[in-house]
This record gives structure tokens, C-alpha cells and sequence, in this order.
């Protein structure tokens, strides 16, 4: 059944504009503390009234700021669960103190099983053994760790059976182990019963490890909602880019209708055209170079300028050739590229790289020389912190520990970019 949320409400002096339909699965909501993502949960929910705009599941429209409909939160039959709290209808505070987990999930069962409480004591145990729960029961929730109080929760969540579950930060604050646990089990439970639900949160890795799709929500303006595999491989904006978890991001000018200036980077990128690749595949530009490359992301020092140079002519150096060059996007606003997407190269640039042999086809990548160098390590990624020009904006590159060794990161004059993993973002 498809969710519609199209509304307006200012919010903290601000004005929150959402529109989504979500056609069942699971949708995250991205965004910071401040985006309004709670605020969409609430208008959901009924707890808070947009100030126009239309929510409906199906055929139930639930508001609608024309006809003046609106439909209190308890006849919505949407379920919501915080860290804090879950709520049954919007209703009902979720886990009281003053009651046992199995109390709890009493309270939170259809009334068709209220008729007799050995039906409904059975029917309690029965879930809390469905959820790992089993032998928790007879515990109230302060004697719970904080993962067993969510799974509790959100057991009570779908014991009501409702027709949208609405996850408001569930995951923040929890350590790593207990997260991927309860987005196994919680994920799984909301497949199974095929009920639409929305997660709100501020982690890419949750919307990575949790939802089918993602809207990401920023100055307090949903972006067009997209697969999982597109939000992160394919963002569009700024926004989605640094949301998606894109540590490298630099505004840019253009310069014309095929180069665009990244001062603080001060580098210029355009691009070739096929046929122009093919043409100087191998051939490297006369002069002083910093960056360069067979794709035409090329720049030089000339009294601490930044100049764009294009590809010699092979077999002379000394002339430049003319290239034909591809127009950039109008709308282009920033460049962006992840730490994970730099390629190492080195003494063995011809294998890390992929250099074009003979009869090899041009390989389109983009090449960044090295300066001041800060090499650390996180976990299990050594991360390289570098100036493509000296007075440059430091930039951040990782790299697995299985597959690179401190000595080649030191030893290492240049990193490489493929070409299609230069991200050029426009303003959301």
C-alpha cells in the first residue's frame, strides 16, 4: 500500500517541505539534528499538523489541508518507536516502568486476544521468545540493557499490527554489535510482515545496512527519493553527496562551458571526448606538470597559478594538441570524490593503474600528486591525508590494510581517480 506524504509546516523558523510516496519496503529518511526528520515522523503520526499538504495510505487520506480532513493519530493505526519510548496508535507511552517487558506486550495486543489472560499471557511469552526475548519477561525496563528495551519496543510495534511503522532514531547510540543485531532482526520482522516503514536517522551506514530506499532531508527540504545502490553510487547534490558520506567536497567555478576551477583544491577538471582520449592515449604534456592524465585533468604551476594543459601530440612533446573537450553540466555547483574511490599508484603505476598498452583501450582516470602527506590508521583502513598542490585543501583517501602497506603509502608519488568516480553535484 503506498504512502503519501506531500506537506508544508514551518518549522523553527524555517519551512519543512516534503514530498514522498513510498510504495511499501522501507524508506530512511536521512538528515542532520536540525533537518526535520522528526518533525516528518510526527505530521505522520498525527501528533504534529502540517500547515498544508495531504498524507494518505491508499485510499485513506489521513490529511488534507483543502477538504479540512484530518484523522486523529489514534484511528491512523500507525505504530512508532524512539529510544525513548514506542507508541501503539500514537497513544500510548511505549515501555512503563511500573510494568514487566511482559506486561508491556499485554497492553500492546489486539483486543481479540484480551478476552482471557491466559490466552494473552501466552500470547506475550510467544513474542518475546519470537524477539530473543525469551525468559526477559518477568524483567521491568530498567533491568534491560537498551537493546533488549528497542527489540521490546518494537515487538510491542508490530504487535498492535499497524499499518505504518515509523522509526524515529532507533540505532543512535548503540555500540556496533548490538546495531547490526537489531537491524537484522528488525529489518527481517518488517519484510515478513510486508508493512510500509520510514527511518528517520543521521547515519549513511544505517541506510546502507537498513532501507530499500532513501530521501535524504536537508535545510529542511526532502531530495528525490532513490534506491539504496543510487543514493550512494549516484548522488546528485551537494547534500546527498556529503550525506551519503563523501569526505571530499569543494565548491567550484566555471570557468567556461567545459572546465570548472576547484580553487581550494586549485585544480581545474574537464573532460575529453572518446575520440580525444583515444588520440593522445599514453602522451604526457610538455612543461611542469602536477596532475595529469590521458582524460584531461590536467593542471601546472606558473607563478603559483593554476593553469589547465592539455595532452601533447605523441611523439612531440613540444606542440599541444587540440582537444576537443565535453561541456560540463550548467547546474554544476561542487566536485566531490570519496576516500574509498583513490587508487594507489607507484613504481607499478603500468598494473595499479591500468596504463594503456598498444592496443589497449584509453584508461580515463584522473591523477593527483602528493603533498604533505599524514598517514594514520582507523580500524582497518590506513587513511592518507595529502595537498594535491602545495597551499592546497587537505584531501583524505582510505585504504584497506589487506590490501596496501604503510611502506607503499610513504613510497607513493601519485593517487589515481577513475573517471566516472568524480562526482560533479549541483546545489540541492
Amino acid at each position: 500500500m503506498e504512502l503519501e506524504v506531500r506537506i508544508r509546516k514551518k518549522n523553527k523558523g524555517k519551512t519543512l517541505d516534503v514530498n514522498l510516496r513510498v510504495h511499501g519496503g522501507i524508506l530512511a529518511l536521512l538528515g542532520d539534528a536540525d533537518s526535520g526528520t522528526e518533525e516528518v515522523l510526527r505530521c505522520i503520526l498525527g501528533k504534529d499538523r502540517p500547515d498544508e499538504g495531504r498524507i494518505a495510505l491508499g485510499e485513506s487520506v489521513w490529511f488534507d489541508s483543502l477538504s479540512g480532513r484530518r484523522i486523529p493519530p489514534g484511528k491512523r493505526g500507525a505504530g512508532y518507536l524512539s529510544p525513548e519510548r514506542s507508541m501503539r496508535a500514537g497513544l500510548k507511552s511505549g515501555l512503563q516502568a511500573r510494568k514487566t517487558l511482559a506486561q508491556n506486550l499485554q497492553r500492546d495486543l489486539p483486543k481479540s486476544f484480551r478476552t482471557k489472560k491466559p490466552a494473552l499471557q501466552d500470547q506475550a511469552a510467544q513474542l518475546l521468545k519470537e524477539y530473543g526475548l525469551d525468559g526477559l519477561g518477568g524483567l521491568y525496563p530498567r533491568e534491560c540493557s537498551r537493546g533488549q528495551r528497542i527489540l521490546a519496543g518494537f515487538a510491542g510495534v508490530m504487535a498492535s499490527r499497524p499499518n505504518v511503522i515509523l522509526l524515529d532514531h532507533i540505532f543512535d547510540g548503540l555500540d556496533a554489535f548490538t546495531k547490526a543485531e537489531l537491524i537484522r532482526k528488525i529489518r527481517g520482522k518488517i519484510r515478513e510482515s510486508g508493512v510500509t516503514a520510514i527511518l528517520a536517522t543521521s547515519s549513511e551506514a544505517e541506510c546502507c545496512a537498513f532501507a530499500d530506499e532513501i530521501a535524504a532531508l536537508s535545510h529542511d527540504s526532502a531530495q528525490p527519493q532513490k534506491i539504496r545502490e543510487d543514493f550512494f553510487a549516484h548522488p546528485e547534490t551537494v547534500e546527498e553527496a556529503a550525506l551519503s558520506g563523501c569526505e571530499n567536497i569543494t565548491t567550484v567555478r566555471h570557468l567556461n562551458a567545459t572546465h570548472l576551477s576547484a580553487d581550494a583544491w586549485r585544480l581545474v577538471l574537464c573532460r575529453r571526448t572518446a575520440s580525444a582520449k583515444r588520440a593522445c592515449a599514453g602522451a604526457l604534456p610538455a612543461g611542469e606538470m602536477e596532475a595529469m592524465d590521458s582524460a584531461g585533468f590536467g593542471i601546472s604551476k606558473t607563478g603559483g597559478s593554476t593553469q589547465v594543459i592539455s595532452p601533447a601530440v605523441p611523439g612531440d612533446p613540444s606542440r599541444t594538441q587540440k582537444t576537443p573537450w565535453v561541456r560540463l553540466e550548467d547546474t554544476a555547483a561542487a566536485i566531490g570524490i570519496r576516500a574509498g574511490d583513490f587508487r594507489l599508484t607507484g613504481p607499478s603505476d603500468q598494473q595499479r593503474a591500468g596504463a594503456p598498452g598498444k592496443d589497449a583501450q584509453v584508461s580515463s582516470v584522473y591523477s593527483f600528486s602528493l603533498y604533505d602527506k599524514e598517514i594514520s590508521m582507523e580500524g582497518e583502513f590506513f587513511v592518507l591525508r595529502f595537498r594535491p598542490l602545495p597551499g592546497a585543501e587537505l584531501l583524505t583517501a582510505r585504504f584497506p590494510v589487506s590490501m596496501v602497506t604503510k611502506k607503499e603509502l610513504e613510497e607513493a608519488k601519485r593517487l589515481r581517480v577513475p573517471e566516472d568516480k568524480i562526482l560533479i553535484l549541483k546545489r540541492g
